[in-house]
């Protein structure tokens, strides 16, 4: 994550929102949850940077909804994450896997006392066989919903001071990149938006981040499908 390696052991807080609204049957349901995340530089590793990602706060929109509860209650299992980050600012490794596997059983025979039925058994089977592939268990942080806007796929060293664009690929579709100064040349942006969609199930796509200097500040991503609007946003503040 851009300048976020510096010096080690230094914390930023980010505030990271999730919304996702859909259309079924002339029936319009949101969900929402927002999430406090620490995040620590630690050291290098085998060339990658090594982060610990510490979640301090869960809000959920509609908390007394049973499936709320329990998605809350779920949402323990990754409050404590330890990565390792390669050069162009994606996960490729847990360090805590292992704890994390424990961790989950903890909470997973704690919540079978309180919930049955095959939809919760389903949900735990995929869990399990999430957990025993590290490749998946990154591809799943590397999410939007997850840590996706942190590590984010965009590497900075200095923040360009000419506009650049390029074509580049994402979740099937092809995207303009385009980078810039703005406000004068106070801040950065990155802004990323779909070219054609026709081949995917994706009809909208956007992702804009801001930086100062090279510090993420701010990010956005709205992917819109037929049915569904999933929204994702990055606030740094502190």
């Amino acid at each position: 994550m851009a300048n976020l390696n510096a010096p080690l052991g230094n914390r930023k807080i980010y505030r990271l929102e999730t919304s996702v609204l859909e259309f079924l049957h002339n029936f319009r349901k949101e969900k929402q949850f927002s999430r406090t995340v620490e995040v620590y530089h630690l050291n290098k590793k085998e060339d990658n940077e090594y982060y610990k990602l510490l979640c301090t706060e869960f809000l959920f929109k509609d908390e007394e909804n049973a499936d709320v509860i329990l998605l809350k209650k779920l949402s323990y299992l990754w409050d404590e994450v330890e990565v390792l980050v390669n050069i162009e600012n994606r996960i490729v490794a847990i360090v805590n896997l292992s704890e994390i596997k424990l961790r989950w059983i903890e909470i997973s025979d704690s919540l079978s006392t309180a919930y049955k039925g095959l939809a919760i058994e389903s949900y735990f089977l995929t869990i399990n066989e999430l957990l025993e592939v590290e490749e998946k268990v990154c591809d799943f942080l590397n999410s939007p919903k997850m840590y996706g806007m942190l590590f984010n796929g965009l590497s900075l060293q200095h923040f360009p001071s000419e506009r650049r664009e390029r074509k580049i690929t994402e979740h099937g579709i092809e995207v303009l990149e385009t980078t810039s100064q703005v406000n004068d040349g106070k801040k950065g942006e990155i802004r990323i938006t779909a070219i054609q969609t026709e081949i995917t199930d994706i009809l909208g796509y956007n992702r804009i981040y801001h930086y100062d200097n090279t510090l993420l500040i701010e990010g956005y991503v709205a992917i819109k499908k037929k049915e569904k609007e999933m929204r994702h946003s990055l606030l740094w503040i502190g």
